[in-house]
């Protein structure tokens, strides 16, 4: 689903509103400026991320998540963004125990709230991946990256992107520590996935035109 400005304005408001509730006035004006600045913080992380600017956005985004974190639940959706946005920064800046141990929450509560088996847990596993090979944990690496294709190609069919990018990920394991005929075969998939989804997205276009 697709969300315009207004209606993810309104989509975010609804969320806050069983917190405020529960809250006195004074608190309620509080938590609403956390809010709004850790919104603010995110705005600007999205940015630097964007353009690897991993260094300015990383003192930004321990912010917004600590606003996030003090103002609401632990498995609210926007925790779990700044969790995601903190954990790609500590990736980025080689700071991998760090990313680990955030990727692992963020993880563990979208098996509880959402499924062991929803696609964005599939995006976490992918994610996180490369941590555990930075550290030299290459099984651990590897066993995320199949569990992360198995939920793609459950939920999206076996020809898709994210799979032939989890495959491209798994090979470049296999190659760090010297699997090079394990490597090859996910290469060649990745590749052949690939250009079937060109040929596809060829098809449709011509399909549209005509």
């Amino acid at each position: 689903m697709r969300f315009t400005t207004r209606k993810l304005a309104i989509f975010l408001l609804a969320a806050a509103l069983p917190l405020l509730s529960s809250c006195g006035e004074g608190e309620k004006l509080v938590i609403s400026g956390k809010l709004g600045k850790a919104n603010r913080l995110n705005e600007q992380v999205k940015k630097l991320i964007r353009s690897r600017k991993y260094t300015k956005a990383l003192p930004l985004a321990r912010k917004a998540l600590a606003y996030r974190e003090k103002s609401l639940k632990p498995d609210h959706a926007l925790v779990l963004e700044s969790q995601d946005a903190l954990a790609t920064i500590y990736q980025a800046t080689r700071r991998y125990e760090k990313a680990s141990v955030l990727f692992w929450k963020r993880l563990a509560t979208l098996e509880r709230t959402v499924g062991p088996g929803h696609i964005e847990v599939a995006h976490t596993l992918y994610k996180m991946a490369p941590s555990f090979g930075n550290l030299g944990e290459f099984a651990k690496a590897t066993t995320l990256l199949k569990r992360a294709r198995a939920i793609y190609e459950k939920n999206l069919g076996l020809d898709h992107a994210f799979i032939a990018d989890t495959l491209r990920r798994q090979a470049s394991v296999y190659e760090l520590i010297g699997l090079w005929e394990d490597a090859a075969p996910l290469l060649k998939e990745a590749r052949s996935m690939r250009a079937r989804l060109a040929k596809r997205a060829r098809k449709n276009k011509a399909a549209k035109k005509g």
